[in-house]
């Protein structure tokens, strides 16, 4: 009968080849991403693993992570890489159920297959609505002369100056994610600074720059025209995406 086994790093050698005949278009450098966990809350798995005997018969990766919302540092478990061999479908949900437990953690799956959303939905997991704005490249002349903001854009930069002034939280943030294709944005104003992270997506052949993170909204959007010249300029990039939810000064 199949067992479900907690999985963490030292496992990676004998998953990959289940993660690569399931898709062979990603390295084994990139499958290795899922176990390494930079996000980590401490805990010691990055997954849990279905073993028939000595052979690997499914998997699902949990990737752990945590944000500050509203001033109270919040738990995220994000499920990805689900796969079972097809003969041994029936034991899917094993795989599930060890998070399913853990009630400090809010699970998060996104963009799963078309069976995974129903078995998501049977399981109580909610529709997260999510939408797009697509910002023109129009430029306001007057606010790019009057703002007397800095962009600073080098990575070691940014870090050598959110270590200057303290910031822990960002600084773990931005180490955590530099080697994952993200790219950052510092602006710096008097006053104030607003770190901005985002990641290149196309849309019919054009290339966005998909906004994921902005620490000071009040900041960014004082200084956005200037920012999607710095998009355009140094990024070769024609136009910010920005969800709803980084719509919302504050």
């Amino acid at each position: 009968m199949p067992k479900v086994t907690k999985v963490s790093k030292q496992h990676f050698n004998i998953i990959f080849p289940l993660l690569h005949d399931f898709d062979q278009s990603h390295s084994k450098e990139q499958w290795k991403n899922i176990f390494e966990q930079p996000f980590n809350n401490g805990e010691d798995n990055c997954g849990y693993a279905l073993f028939d005997g000595d052979k690997v018969v499914g998997f699902l990766g949990y990737i752990y992570s945590s944000k500050l919302i509203e001033n109270k540092l919040t738990k995220f478990c994000n499920l990805t890489t689900w796969i079972v061999l097809e003969e041994y479908r029936n034991n899917s949900l094993q795989l599930i159920y060890p998070i399913l437990k853990m009630k400090d953690y809010c699970i998060t799956n996104y963009i799963p297959a078309k069976n995974v959303y129903e078995v998501s939905k049977k399981l109580g997991f909610k529709d997260l609505e999510v939408y797009e704005n697509i910002l023109t490249p129009i430029l306001n002349p007057i606010k790019c002369l009057f703002n007397k903001c800095t962009f600073i854009i080098g990575l070691d930069e940014i870090l050598k100056f959110l270590q200057n002034e303290g910031e822990v939280y960002l600084l773990n943030a931005v180490n955590a994610h530099k080697n994952y294709n993200c790219n950052f944005v510092l602006i710096k104003s008097k006053r104030s600074f607003s770190l901005i992270l985002f990641t290149r997506v196309k849309r019919k052949k054009i290339t966005f720059a998909q906004v994921q993170f902005i620490s000071n909204k009040e900041l960014f959007f004082s200084c956005l025209d200037r920012f999607k010249i710095i998009l355009m300029w140094r990024f070769k990039i024609i136009s910010p995406i920005i969800e709803n939810r980084n719509l919302i000064k504050g």
